[in-house]
């Protein structure tokens, strides 16, 4: 249901969560590596990550932009982000 693309740091603290479908990447590789995460419907990435999608894109999937490495989020921010994207749905 939930996969995760961003930066080392953003990956491996999602991974210590309990994500198991998380993967490293960048600018240049982000599309390759949303298709791998094709059957999932909510992705968490990296704000700079969601930058370079389009509109169209942007439209596919579910996604919950994150800071990276270059700010600091604390785990009640990222609760309140998941929250106020996802809790609109219910």
């Amino acid at each position: 249901m939930i996969g995760v693309l961003g930066d080392r740091q953003t990956v491996c603290g999602f991974r210590m969560a309990g994500i198991r479908d998380c993967i490293e990447t960048d600018r240049l590789m982000i599309r390759r590596h949303i298709n791998e995460l094709s059957e999932k419907r909510i992705i968490i990435i990296n704000d700079f990550l969601l930058e370079e999608l389009s509109p169209k894109e942007r439209k596919e999937k579910i996604f919950i932009p994150v800071p990276g490495s270059r700010k600091s989020l604390l785990s009640d921010d990222i609760e309140r982000l998941i929250e106020d994207i996802i809790g609109g749905m219910k």
